[in-house]
């Protein structure tokens, strides 16, 4: 079924069983002007209420905003106003790249302030060329590249950069640092940031925002100027929904836990006979009888390792990534039953010792293999007895010594063997 987000051709998905239907919106919205793509199929959704829904599976990102989360249409006419503010300097914007709506009316807007929009940032220029293939951005004035920046006047030009929340390596961050091979912003421009901030980016926007003030830079956000309008559901648009659906469980997803808590109370407060609070991976069974939670199954993000899917959170991905920036040791230690060490330590670490100034390096494993031996021989009669023990005690001697040095800590693995 036709809905309507910040991107185009957004679809929930109708999931008909033996015990009924469930309705999985995915990211929506309602916008009376969507200016690209098609509005909600209102009709498509009535008829689903009519027909019966088991329960809808909803977005709950935008559940504390009153009233409606606002149109696209009216967004275009209070961003053009505001660019045409500035006579003179640099507009630069940032926005979503997935955002195909806001580069429509980014591209209009500069049009109509006597402006040319650049595209400033790899994904933004993925975006829009997938755009244009599927029959998207075909009437608005080509995006000028980053290299065209700098010929023309300052006032004659609208850059739309990647990185609105801050992320370190996009175009905005980059420009912000004065990293940026080709362009930059200075005195007199001003920087607009058409989003939202999602949760958990607050600092990385601030410093980014911080650095742009210290340029000189004028900064507008959504507290100064109406700039931005979300691809997600007010309350009022959820409360829509559910007289058109209908449902008899709704299922808040897409937020955090405040978020799903809040559109449970707001389903309840609509008389939605049952709102179900659940986290990632949890199961939850709808019918028959009342919805429940009746088991927990695996759930987060797993990486490729090899020819292998492992867990991106696991104990071995935090190894690799320990080791990515600390290297890694492997020190092996030959003792007697009685606990006496019976030859020098052996240690190896591939990429920390180098091939040039080799006495230097070799006086530096001399001192490793000095702390091992220590660490061996200061230990107890029974401890020493203790291969466990032994490892442990080695593996912190030599990775205290090691820090002392070169302030690293290596991920370090002791092998005893015992003769």
């Amino acid at each position: 079924i036709t809905l309507t987000h910040s991107i185009p051709e957004p679809n929930a998905v109708v999931i008909r069983s033996a015990h009924g239907t469930v309705l999985h919106t995915g990211d929506w919205k309602l916008d009376p002007d969507p200016l690209v793509g098609e509005v909600t199929n209102e009709a498509a959704l009535r008829e689903l209420g009519e027909d019966g829904v088991l329960a809808m599976v909803c977005d709950s990102t935008n559940v504390f905003t009153e009233g409606a989360s606002g149109s696209e249409g009216d967004l275009r006419k209070s961003l053009n106003e505001l660019v045409g503010c500035y006579a003179s300097g640099r507009v630069a914007v940032g926005c979503f790249a997935s955002n195909i709506a806001r580069l429509e009316t980014l591209a209009l807007v500069a049009a109509d302030n006597g402006r040319h929009a650049a595209l400033i940032g790899r994904s933004l220029w993925s975006f829009y060329e997938s755009a244009k293939e599927n029959g998207y951005l075909t009437d608005i004035p080509e995006f000028l590249t980053e290299y065209d920046v700098g010929r023309l006047p300052r006032e004659k030009v609208l850059l739309i950069c990647t990185g609105s929340q801050g992320e370190s390596r996009a175009a905005f961050a980059r420009i912000a640092s004065g990293n940026h091979p080709r362009v930059e912003l200075e005195k007199g421009d001003v920087a607009i940031f058409s989003s939202r901030i999602i949760p958990g980016n607050e600092k990385s926007i601030a410093r980014l925002q911080n650095r742009l003030v210290a340029l000189g830079v004028e900064v507008v956000t959504e507290k100064d100027h109406f700039i931005h309008v979300s691809g997600h559901p007010g309350r009022d648009e959820l409360t829509q929904m559910y007289q058109w659906v209908n449902p008899q469980v709704v299922v808040p997803v897409h937020g955090e836990t405040r978020h799903l808590h809040e559109q449970a109370k707001l389903a309840r407060s609509c008389q939605i006979p049952q709102a179900v609070e659940i986290e990632n991976g949890l199961v939850l069974r709808l019918a028959p009888g009342d919805a429940e939670v009746v088991g927990r199954v695996h759930s987060g993000r797993l990486t490729l390792d090899g020819n292998r899917m492992v867990p991106l959170n696991s104990s071995m991905m935090t190894t690799r990534k320990r080791m990515m920036f600390n290297g890694s040791l492997a020190v092996s230690v030959v003792i007697g039953d009685d606990g006496e060490l019976l030859s020098d330590p052996v240690i190896s670490g591939p990429g920390h010792f180098a091939t040039e100034g080799e006495e230097r390096e070799e006086a530096f494993l001399a001192r490793l293999r000095a702390a091992a031996t220590v660490a061996v021989e200061t230990l107890s009669r029974s401890s020493s007895r203790d291969d466990a023990e032994v490892a442990e005690a080695v593996r912190c001697a030599v990775r205290k010594a090691f820090f002392l040095e070169r302030t690293q800590r290596p991920v370090t693995q002791v092998h005893v063997v015992r003769i």
